[in-house]
């Protein structure tokens, strides 16, 4: 009976063990879908919009639909895009971007939340016109957005807006204000006339990827924010202040 039992023992740990290694050794699940995208809430052209691209199993997928609410992102171009009638349509707070692949019997979804509006307060250290001159240092200055994840400024040439050029930069931390210097963000002088540059305030949220929704494009650093079982991406959400400008000009 005893020897019995220390068989039966034996063979337990020997299960168990083994078990605990096929466990241990099943791979890593693929990603099946990966998403990418960013909600645009533009106070200085009043529009509002989504923008996503969704990919199965790496490979750009355009048969899913892509909802916000009731509203149900159109596709186009093997893009989903939703454009809203005004900003006023998704009001600051928390939301859900909902994926639902009825072929394969897949649903998940994103939270995302939209911060409370951006603005510029000030900018100092230039005349009342905006003439912007070599030696100038600017100060812009804007008013916090309750919920934001944090800040970024643009400057950009207004013939050049909306192109994916000018010069974007995030905010340091905490910080309601930042400094322009002409060097520092690539502002010629002008040659015969003075380059009229348009100034905004982004507050952003998550980590949304850039577009050309955007009067300048995101600058490197924000990662991807989605990684689950079978699902992974980078998605958030852009407030843009209403614009100011500077006028460069030749010392």
């Amino acid at each position: 009976m005893m020897a019995r039992k220390l068989i039966l023992l034996i063979l337990a740990g020997v299960l168990v063990i083994s078990g605990c290694n096929r466990r241990a050794n099943l791979p890593e699940p693929d990603y099946g879908y990966t998403i990418t995208g960013t909600v645009v809430k533009n106070l200085d052209t009043n529009q509002l919009l989504v923008i996503a691209n969704l990919k199965r199993n790496d490979t750009t997928f355009n048969r899913a639909v892509l909802s916000i609410r009731s509203d149900t992102l159109e596709n186009l171009a093997n893009q989903y895009i939703y454009t809203y009638h005004d900003t006023a349509d998704l009001r600051a707070g928390n939301y859900y971007l909902k994926i639902n692949d009825t072929s394969q019997a897949w649903f998940d979804s994103v939270a995302f939340t939209v911060p409370t509006d951006v603005a510029i307060d000030a900018v100092t250290g230039v005349t009342a016109d905006r003439i912007f001159r070599s030696s100038d240092i600017v100060y812009v200055s804007f008013l916090i957005s309750l919920n934001s994840d944090g800040y970024m400024y643009s400057v950009v040439d207004e013939d050049s807006t909306y192109s994916g050029k000018g010069f974007t930069e995030f905010v340091p931390f905490e910080a309601t204000s930042v400094a322009l210097n002409r060097n520092e963000i690539n502002m010629p002088d002008a040659v015969d006339d003075t380059i009229h540059y348009q100034v905004y305030i982004y507050s952003y949220t998550g980590s949304p990827v850039s577009t050309n929704f955007l009067p300048s494009p995101i600058p490197d650093g924000l990662t991807p924010n989605i990684n689950r079982l079978e699902f992974s991406g980078q998605f958030g959400v852009v407030v843009v202040s209403p614009r100011d400008s500077l006028n460069a000009v030749t010392q």
